[in-house]
């Protein structure tokens, strides 16, 4: 990208330093071949631009993925009800924040990113597993697999 930018650069020096000087043919064809780079350059720096971002929101859905069975097995190993995302409560009192619990347990695992909750080994209970280890307990729902479709990390 930067050998591209750097010859749309010299193309429009070039232009503005010589191109009183040329005669209307010679002008036309740098200019016509400043567009074409300019054009070309554009269009490479929005792919790479829109590819890093594919990449980045594949990785952050991994990541939200992991956290989700991360914050289902804690919510569920320690009896909370509910657990919230920081940013939508007003108030909360410190004491109930597990936010460096869920980041401690997560980088304990030491696993790929997105494989949390997959396979034996993986550290996340598997629902079924919770529900016999207490008589009568309700079904767990989804809802924390759900969350993680739904939620982003903040930048």
């Amino acid at each position: 990208m930067q050998r591209q930018q750097n010859e749309v650069q010299s193309l429009k020096d070039e232009m503005e330093k010589k191109g009183m000087l040329m005669n209307a043919d010679q002008r036309q064809s740098l200019q016509e071949r400043y567009m074409d780079k300019l054009k070309n350059f554009e269009r490479d720096y929005k792919d790479s631009k829109d590819e890093l971002q594919a990449k980045d929101q594949e990785i952050t859905a991994k990541i939200v993925h992991d956290l989700a069975q991360v914050i289902r097995t804690l919510g569920e190993r320690d009896s909370y009800t509910m657990v919230f995302e920081k940013g939508s409560i007003l108030w909360g009192a410190p004491s109930i924040d597990i936010t460096d619990q869920v980041i401690r347990n997560y980088n304990t695992m030491h696993v790929p990113i997105g494989t949390v909750g997959e396979g034996p080994g993986s550290g996340v209970r598997p629902a079924s597993s919770v529900q016999s280890e207490q008589p009568g307990a309700p079904v767990p729902s989804q809802f924390g697999s759900d969350a993680a479709k739904k939620s982003t990390i903040s930048k």
